[in-house]
């Protein structure tokens, strides 16, 4: 392997890579996982309670003395929540300001030039709609939701749920790697060199 750059080895095989992940990357797909964990499984219950005190994910940051579990999520939070939006369905489990919930991103950062009430940082997206249509209860929304006013609002029973941002599927441990490594253009020819029967040596070579 002399003279090969360690970043042109460590891609999949289909993008000229040999098929190997960097630690790195690995360790900060992981943490991106653990975040999509802490909103969608049954371990965020308990998460929430002994760090986040009915806070939200975006808000909170981690101290020297928390466990090394959290300060990790807490370094990888912003770029796992990046990747992740909210479903929205009776929109009573989605915060108005700190979910991603729009295609725009989270309003909590579109309205980081205005001043927002502190009631409003409670609020659900159930809260600013009625009978399907947006019902906008505070001035300082109305240069934000400007662009969805003309959408009408699907009534649905169904909680509302985490997705990526591609696709109403879970976030997999694949899609958490992508985000953190930098993507080649796909090579014709590695189907030619990788096909199951080759010997892994004689491809390197």
């Amino acid at each position: 392997m002399h003279g090969w750059k360690w970043e042109s080895i460590c891609r999949p095989k289909n993008e000229g890579g040999l098929g190997i992940r960097r630690v790195a990357d690995i360790n900060k797909a992981s943490g991106i996982r653990l975040v999509w964990r802490l909103c969608t499984s049954l371990w965020a219950k308990r998460m929430q309670e002994n760090y986040m005190h009915h806070m939200y994910l975006s808000q909170v940051s981690a101290t020297i003395l928390n466990s090394g579990t959290w300060i990790w999520i807490c370094s990888v939070k912003d770029q796992a929540l990046s990747c992740m939006t909210k479903n929205i369905g009776n929109r009573q489990d989605s915060s108005l300001l700190y979910d991603s919930w729009l295609p725009e991103g989270r309003i909590a950062d579109l309205l980081l030039q205005v001043e927002v009430p502190p009631h409003v940082s409670h609020w659900m997206v159930s809260d600013i709609v009625e009978a399907g249509e947006w019902l906008l209860r505070d001035a300082c929304l109305q240069g934000v939701l400007w662009l969805n006013l003309q959408q009408t609002l699907p009534v649905s029973d169904i909680s509302d749920t985490w997705c990526g941002n591609s696709s109403c599927e879970k976030f997999t441990f694949s899609a958490a790697w992508d985000k953190v490594r930098e993507i080649s253009p796909h090579l014709q020819y590695s189907s030619m060199i990788w096909y199951p029967h080759h010997g892994p040596k004689m491809a390197v070579c």
